[in-house]
């Protein structure tokens, strides 16, 4: 079997995949989750994705099939922690939790399992910070934004660099910006595009740019900046990971300290000209 079912306490039950889902076990799934609604009004589930790898298509028909008839006892539940450390799980949990406002979604990664099973249990959870996602680079000019992504960005994340893009702003009448995608490509929280202190929003900052510089994008994304920035009213440019020299002589700078970083959401100081 590839569930392993654990009950938490009464209306709780922990479901945690490892391997490939098969039909039966979509089947003893359904059954926890019924012995749950006998045992409490409300439903808490902790579902553990960490081992998933995929579904049989017999258990697929049988969990859409399920899935469309728990829709009439939606209101039974109420808490359900999702575990995952992959993207596109955390990102597909997100839009099933703002379609269901009456059910309290949320996402933990492979490192906060007794968080998600506190939440479940309705207990106080703690607060976890994400590290930073965005690492400042040193450039040898002063009008020069250069950073790496590395990690999940946040609206912390996108609040401090467009406090840092209106610092160069305040002392120089154009700047050039150099972005360094490290590793695989950087998720993030939907709700920077939100966000009121998002730059994606700020377009007033577009008219400040004078070159947009992109390394290391994967194919597909490296296209669509290159598509999206003949619209712009900045030159941008993408670069794979090992051009990055190329980059940097494009803006017109060249990186400081080896190519080392450092926090970007810590204070910093903009050097006028």
């Amino acid at each position: 079997m590839a569930i392993r079912i654990e009950t938490l306490a009464p209306g709780a039950c922990s479901l945690a995949v490892q391997g490939r889902i098969e039909k039966t076990d979509v089947e003893m799934a359904m059954a926890a989750i019924e012995t749950a609604k006998s045992e409490s009004e409300k439903v808490n589930l902790l579902v553990d994705l960490t081992g998933f790898a995929g579904f049989d298509i017999a258990a697929l028909i049988q969990d859409v099939r399920r899935g469309i008839g728990e829709w009439k006892d939606i209101s039974r539940y109420d808490r359900v922690a999702v575990i995952t450390d992959r993207a596109w799980m955390d990102w597909m949990t997100k839009v099933e939790g703002s379609a269901l406002p009456n059910v309290s979604i949320r996402t933990f990664g492979t490192d906060e399992v007794e968080n998600a099973r506190r939440y479940v249990l309705g207990e106080e959870v703690a607060k976890k910070s994400p590290p930073p996602a965005l690492h400042l680079l040193a450039a040898d000019r002063p009008d020069v934004l250069a950073f790496a992504v590395r990690g999940r960005l946040t609206q912390t994340d996108i609040k401090a660099f467009n406090q840092l893009l209106e610092e160069k702003m305040a002392g120089f009448r154009e700047v050039d910006v150099l972005v360094r995608l490290e590793g695989k490509l950087p998720s993030f929280d939907p709700a920077i595009f939100f966000s009121g202190n998002s730059w994606a929003t700020n377009f007033s900052a577009w008219k400040r740019l004078r070159r947009y510089g992109l390394v290391g994008a994967p194919q597909m994304l490296g296209g669509a900046t290159d598509f999206l920035g003949a619209m712009m009213p900045f030159d941008v440019k993408t670069f794979p990971a090992d051009r990055e020299d190329d980059a940097w002589q494009w803006i017109g700078a060249r990186p400081t300290e080896n190519y080392g970083s450092h926090d970007a959401t810590a204070p910093s100081e903009t050097p006028r000209p």
